[in-house]
C-alpha cells in the first residue's frame, strides 16, 4: 500500500500548556503506522496544525477516528479545524528530493 499524507489545521482559541502538548506529541509518536509528523504554526494568526506521513490509508483512517482527532473536534480551544488526506505523487516527490522521506529510509527506527 502507498503512503498517505494527512494535513490538519486549526485556530487555537484557548491556552494549551507546553506540558499538555508534549504529552500529546508523545502519544502521537507511538501511533501505529505513523512515520512522522511536522508541527507547523503561525503565531501571528494563532494557527497550528500538523502534517503527517502514514504508512498506508488504513493507518490514516485509524488516526482520523482516534482520540487525538476527537480532541480537535470536541475541545473548544481548537476552532475551524480542517482535516485533509492526500495520496502522494511519488515520481514528482522523488524529483524534489522527498523519496527517502516518503519511503521511510530517512526516518530513524
Amino acid at each position: 500500500m502507498a503512503a498517505q499524507l494527512l494535513w490538519v489545521n486549526f485556530e487555537l482559541a484557548g491556552e494549551v500548556s507546553d506540558e499538555e502538548m508534549t504529552e500529546f506529541a508523545e502519544g502521537i509518536a507511538e501511533f501505529p503506522g505513523l512515520r512522522w509528523k511536522i508541527w507547523p504554526f503561525n503565531e501571528e494568526r494563532n494557527e497550528e496544525g500538523g502534517i503527517y506521513l502514514f504508512e498506508d490509508e488504513h493507518s490514516v483512517e485509524r488516526y482520523r477516528n482516534s482520540e487525538y482527532v476527537e480532541t480537535f473536534r470536541n475541545d473548544d480551544r481548537y476552532r475551524n479545524v480542517e482535516i485533509k488526506q492526500f495520496d502522494i505523487r511519488a515520481g514528482l516527490s522523488e524529483i524534489t528530493h522527498a523519496n527517502d522521506v516518503i519511503s521511510g529510509e530517512a526516518v530513524p527506527e
